[in-house]
């Protein structure tokens, strides 16, 4: 089982609500990459599931192919560089964008999440209803 689809796809599940238009598609889709995470936490590989869930919607299957392109599998609009055009970086030398990355802390490691900013309050997973842990 390739970690680099398994970590782009629970980070998925936190932007599915701003990829897929329909909010009962990006639910069902949800509860679908769920159900498989908690299957390959256990030990099946189900690279083939995964990749046939993310095929019913092409958005979400480009946004996990461009995170798992990254070498640091970072979400495409947490990375240096891009920026809207208006941006202009300050003097110095840039540096990865301080977002700290959060999961849940249930032995399934299905949900990853990213504070964007300190004020943004930390979620719990959807899942297990436990609040995410920095890590």
């Amino acid at each position: 089982m390739d970690d680099s689809l398994l970590d782009a796809v629970r980070m998925a599940r936190s932007h599915l609500a701003d990829l897929v238009a329909d909010g009962e598609s990006a639910d069902r889709l949800d509860d679908r990459l769920a159900g498989l995470l908690r299957r390959a936490a256990a030990g099946t590989d189900v690279t083939t599931e995964l990749e046939n869930a993310l095929a019913s919607e092409a958005i979400v299957r480009a946004w996990v192919a461009d995170v798992r392109r990254d070498p640091e599998l970072w979400p495409p609009d947490l990375r240096p560089g891009r920026r809207g055009a208006a941006y202009t970086a300050l003097p110095g030398e840039p540096g990865p964008i301080g977002a700290p990355r959060y999961g849940c802390p249930h032995p399934d490691r299905d949900y990853y999440w990213f504070r964007r900013h300190v004020a943004q309050p930390i979620p719990e997973c959807p899942t297990h209803r436990l609040r995410l842990v920095r890590g």
